[in-house]
């Protein structure tokens, strides 16, 4: 074992058992941790629908992928209506139902047809 001028036998460094975790998983793709859970908040023309279950993702880049994609299945069902909501988006909250980020749309239709 190692000792230094004096005799003692030096401090380890600490090491941040959260970020050893999580580099494993994303190096190694292992599963044995849990994800992180999201949260995602719908709201059309100002009515929300929160979200009390939540989703698994392995970090907010998927999650914001997972909610552009959820946004665009949403917009292509509405717009099928005979009215359209002029505004959807999703909000994203982590477990401590912190908002993280929000992805919307506005849809707009404005007449300028001169005959």
């Amino acid at each position: 074992m190692h000792r230094d001028v004096a005799g003692h036998i030096p401090a380890l460094p600490t090491v941040n058992l959260d970020y050893v975790a999580k580099y494993s998983l994303a190096r190694w793709g292992r599963k044995e941790l849990a994800m992180p859970r999201y949260f995602f908040d719908v709201n059309e023309n100002d009515s929300l629908f929160w979200d009390d279950h939540g989703t698994e993702q392995p970090d907010l880049e998927a999650a914001e992928l997972e909610a552009r994609r959820s946004l665009g299945e949403m917009a292509r069902d509405v717009l099928r209506r005979p009215r359209a909501p002029n505004s959807l988006s999703i909000g994203i909250r982590d477990d401590a139902g912190q908002q993280l980020l929000q992805v919307s749309l506005t849809y707009a239709v404005s007449s300028s047809f001169k005959a």
